[in-house]
């Protein structure tokens, strides 16, 4: 019999409210040191940190979502002198995108004035820096604009967008916690479940998966793939697991005996009302003999 185990976690809601510049002014942008996954996968791109966000040519950023179901063009408009962005179409790479930060140091980001519309409609309130003749939009602006699943946790330094989701704002209510769990199918993979319990059951509409890291033995936390499942298919393989669940996933992970595993899996939870906020759960435990994985507390 498959032993399993559940934990309600500590939630961390790391979205930041949006801000109107002020004047003009210049700042100093640093390289950023964060680490972005674009549906679990790393992907290479050059940023700069202004202020604790961080920010990103444009164009970059719509490289990084070609080909997504939240794919967007860029073009400019001589005539207006505005940037148009549409929605609508797919990305077409102008040959310049994903190049390396040419220093290492802070550099000069000078306040942009660019004009944006997007769809049609002229777009205000965004941040933007014009850093070595580029402009740099703050990463969580592009991303409410074209309406992409974005979250971020501090702790490890990680942004993941998720293409398959829709952008997501700190809300004034908070959601109860959920009860998580995690138990192993096989030696190369586990699954993640996702339980309702009393009072989560009337609230909680809807959970989808935006990331998942995992760390062995106290490594650095790496993306690993993970694909959606129904509960029934989880609750074959768990024959103990008495949970009223919502979703669950598997992750594809070369699990080793007497690993220290810590899993965090980022989430989106949408409630009845159609309010929806981003989450991150931790699960830690061991590996055992018998390919079953304990809390550590």
């Amino acid at each position: 019999m498959k032993k399993f185990f559940k934990a309600g976690l500590s939630v961390i809601c790391a979205m930041s409210l949006f801000a109107v510049p002020a004047a003009a002014a210049n700042k100093t942008a640093y390289p950023s040191m964060t680490k972005l996954l674009v549906d679990g996968k790393t992907v290479e791109v050059g940023a700069y940190n202004i202020n604790g966000y961080n920010y990103y040519k444009l164009r970059d950023a719509a490289m990084i979502l070609k080909d997504t179901e939240k794919s967007f063009s860029v073009g400019y408009d001589k005539e207006s002198k505005k940037i148009l962005i549409n929605t609508n179409e797919n990305y077409t790479p102008a040959g310049e995108e994903f190049q390396a930060l040419t220093s290492s140091d802070g550099v000069t980001a000078i306040e942009s004035k660019a004009l944006v519309s997007c769809d049609y409609q002229d777009v205000s309130g965004l941040s933007v820096y014009n850093i070595g003749g580029y402009n740099y939009f703050k990463l969580r602006d592009v991303a409410k604009m074209v309406n992409v699943g974005i979250g971020y946790d501090e702790e490890t330094k990680i942004i993941m967008i998720s293409p398959s989701s829709g952008y997501v704002s700190i809300q004034d209510t908070k959601f109860p916690l959920y009860d998580v769990g995690c138990f192993h199918m096989a030696d190369s993979y586990c699954g993640i479940y996702f339980a309702a319990n009393d009072e989560t059951r009337s609230t909680i509409k809807d959970v989808e998966v935006i990331g998942v890291t995992i760390s062995e033995n106290n490594s650095k936390m790496e993306a690993f793939a993970y694909r959606p499942v129904s509960i029934e298919d989880i609750a074959k393989v768990a024959e103990n697991l008495q949970v009223d669940a919502v979703s669950g996933i598997y992750v594809d992970y070369p699990f080793k005996l007497g690993s220290y595993i810590e899993i965090r899996v980022y989430a989106k939870l949408t409630d009845n009302a159609g309010n929806a906020e981003n989450h991150c759960y931790i699960l830690t435990g061991n590996v055992d003999n018998y390919w079953d994985m304990y809390p550590n507390n």
